[in-house]
């Protein structure tokens, strides 16, 4: 499995995650430009982009979401509470794919098993999810990043030399060449 955070804060979260050819954004709480522009910068396209998962309803991680689907001809994951709130303040757009699922069985997104989990949250219904049997908090890349520094830390693992070597090691700002 490989993850990039494009995005992570208060102004807009959204994962990238790729395993077994399925590439799928986790949250999409940037412009649709922007969010183009990051994907590019890892060396995707947006025609690459298997679907949308978003993990709950606030703005910062849903606000981009479904123009980026409508553009892009990209499913939208959702659960039925966040689907709910999020057409309750009139952003879901017609005509963008929409699928609903159960916050408590684990599902597929192409070749990408997620197996759902709860924690509190101030969300209608926050999704947590298990990719793969990897742990991953969604709407917590910092913890990510952490994680990701704990092991070059114990040089477990080296950050790439270009945005692009490596995804999957770039962290918060695709535009990153640490070393």
């Amino acid at each position: 499995m490989r993850f990039a955070s494009l995005a992570s804060g208060s102004s807009g979260n959204c994962l990238v995650a790729e395993a077994d050819g399925t590439v799928l954004l986790v949250d999409c709480g940037l412009a649709l430009t922007e969010t183009e522009r990051r994907l590019q910068r890892l060396g995707l396209e947006p025609s690459q982009v298997s679907g949308i998962l978003i993990t709950h309803e606030h703005g910062d991680h849903a606000c981009g979401a479904f123009e980026f689907a409508a553009a892009h001809r990209v499913t939208v994951y959702l659960t039925h509470g966040t689907a709910a709130a999020l057409k309750a303040e009139g952003k879901v757009l017609d005509g963008v794919p929409l699928c609903l699922v159960n916050g408590r069985q684990a599902f597929f997104i192409d070749g990408l098993q997620l197996v759902p989990f709860t924690v509190p949250h101030d969300a209608r219904q926050l999704l947590r999810l298990k990719g793969r049997g990897r742990l991953t908090e969604i709407d917590a890349e910092k913890r990510i990043q952490q994680a990701l520094e704990r092991m070059r830390e114990r040089k477990e693992i080296k950050a790439p030399k270009t945005p692009n070597a490596d995804w999957a090691l770039i962290g918060h700002d695709p535009k990153a060449t640490e070393s």
